[in-house]
């Protein structure tokens, strides 16, 4: 749904601001402490925990039979920060009827997860703050990396933020080396998942090693080979991480956003030992236990029997038949 993330962003603020500015220096300072006194949930931190596959933080959420929250610690008090203050999102969107209504209504089954995101980004970076960096066209990478060089938030939390000035459908997103750690998204036809590798020769990795780089034509790589819709985008390296900015159109940066209309994603190449067809642009996931994408057509991997090959009549070039003995090299009618 278009309009999921928007109003995401609105039912967070409306959590937000239904805190008061005391309790959100708390929630900033001490967010352990805070959320068990001022909201009655006990917040146990491990080395690791496991969360659902959804979630794009290291913490879970269990409503029953008493609320509590699990996280995980990191090195970076930014991320355990932004951590923490997710999940609590995720505790007062159980909690407000409003919220729960438009997620079951919406379609999305990741809206609670964007909200719990905007809520954590909305509590960790004022809009004076955001709005001191961000201008009206949008952000740039330089801009989302000046976001987190001077605030406490992390670098997830201040993607999230960034992706909310979007004019359009994009992405804010932070790479370590080639690999995409976290993408706060909006409107984008296709999801990015964490850990995704980009490759050594694609964007992120060319600025492994530091820089800024600009792009008309970056497509995100995903885990079954295939590539997205070409996208703009905008990076640059702070650290060892880099903040990019992908959009489709409206360029935060200037310029123009032109586009051919035929520009769309790139899939696999499947070689049919079937069909005897080769198929362009597969977008079917290759198959777990062969590697091998299945034909469009029969629907058979590399897991299926190898088929004999076609023997053909030397003279009249008729197929022969299978139980033809291989010596044999004429059909019967031209023997």
């Amino acid at each position: 749904m278009p309009g999921s993330y928007d109003q995401a962003r609105q039912h967070a603020e409306r959590l937000v601001a239904s805190i008061c500015d005391d309790e959100l220096e708390l929630l900033r300072d001490e967010p352990i402490e805070a959320i068990s006194v001022l909201f009655e949930v006990p917040v146990d931190v491990r080395s690791s925990v496991g969360s659902g596959s959804d979630c794009s933080v290291a913490g879970s959420y269990r409503a029953e039979p008493t609320p509590h929250i699990t996280i995980a610690s990191f090195p970076s008090a930014g991320r355990t920060l932004f951590t923490t203050l997710h999940e609590l999102g995720h505790h007062l969107c159980r909690l407000d009827g409003d919220i729960q209504d438009w997620c079951f209504a919406c379609g999305d089954p990741r809206a609670e997860e964007h909200v719990a995101d905007a809520f954590a980004a909305e509590a960790l970076l004022p809009a004076e703050l955001v709005n001191a960096r961000i201008g009206p066209r949008g952000p740039t990478a330089a801009a989302v990396g000046d976001l987190f060089g001077e605030s406490n938030a992390s670098r997830e939390a201040c993607c999230v933020r960034a992706a909310q000035r979007l004019l359009g459908a994009g992405a804010v997103l932070v790479a370590r080396g080639q690999i995409i750690q976290f993408a706060a998204q909006r409107a984008l036809p296709f999801f990015i998942a964490r850990e995704l590798d980009q490759g050594p020769d694609g964007l992120f990795g060319e600025l492994a090693h530091g820089g800024t780089a600009r792009t008309d034509d970056l497509r995100i790589r995903f885990r079954s080979g295939n590539l997205s819709s070409p996208l703009f985008a905008d990076a640059t390296v702070v650290g060892n991480y880099t903040f990019a900015v992908l959009v489709e159109h409206t360029l935060p940066w200037g310029g123009l956003s032109i586009r051919a209309a035929d520009d769309g994603p790139i899939g696999g190449e499947v070689d049919c030992q079937y069909c005897d067809f080769v198929f362009s642009d597969v977008f079917a996931p290759p198959c777990r236990r062969c590697g091998d994408r299945p034909c469009p057509k029969c629907r058979r991997c590399g897991c299926e029997p190898k088929r004999a090959p076609v023997r053909r009549c030397t003279s009249c070039f008729l197929e022969l038949p299978r139980a033809t003995p291989a010596d044999v090299q004429l059909c019967e009618t031209c023997r």
